[in-house]
């Protein structure tokens, strides 16, 4: 069985009414290597929203988005054939992220929007909620993890935080030793993977 890491940027919060505007997802093994790579920029539909603060916070510009962008079917089209290829006739590979219900949701709302199944599993992996199972670390985000477990920083691009989403689940799976950059059982409230337009 193999991880598709995804990570979605957004036109705001909410799925039926915002845009989507890329798309990222990185295939790994079970011992988390990288296999392939996926990516897309999504011109958006005029009947979604973009709100200016999504574009600030990704540094994409809608005439970037207009002019290189393609119809956000297509790029859902993409992505589904993408991971049919790594289910090699069996089931696909489990869906992850962080914070993977803000970038799941978006995914099924374009997939009801074009009339596309869902060929994921229920079962997805959330990799914020396994560091807080396993470490006790509940990290204000990813930006506060990446920062903290890697000493990097997410560009808020959907491919690049996909990627650095496989490398805070190695760094996991490798018992990397957070000493005390981390505040265990943190109960700050995940301002940036739950609220703010752009995922992860």
């Amino acid at each position: 069985m193999r991880l598709l890491i995804v990570d979605v940027e957004a036109g705001g919060f909410e799925a039926q009414k915002h845009a989507l505007l890329e798309i990222g997802a990185v295939v790994a093994n079970h011992k988390l290597d990288e296999l392939d790579r996926f990516h897309a920029i999504i011109c958006p539909s005029s009947a979604l929203v973009v709100g200016a603060e999504a574009l600030k916070v990704t540094g994409l510009a809608l005439r970037e988005l207009s002019q290189t962008g393609i119809p956000e079917r297509s790029a859902i089209l993409g992505l589904l054939g993408f991971a049919a290829k790594h289910a090699d006739g069996g089931p696909f590979p489990i869906l992850a992220g962080w914070n993977i219900s803000f970038d799941s949701e978006f995914l099924m709302a374009a997939c009801r929007r074009h009339g596309l199944g869902w060929p994921f599993s229920h079962r997805m992996m959330d990799v914020q909620s396994v560091w807080a199972f396993h470490q006790g670390w509940n990290f204000n985000g990813l930006t506060d993890a990446a920062r903290k477990i890697l000493d990097d920083a997410p560009q808020h691009r959907a491919l690049s935080d996909a990627l650095l989403t496989l490398r805070l689940l190695k760094a996991l799976f490798e018992g990397r030793d957070l000493g005390s950059r981390a505040t265990p059982h943190n109960t700050t409230e995940d301002v940036e993977d739950q609220h703010r337009p752009t995922s992860s």
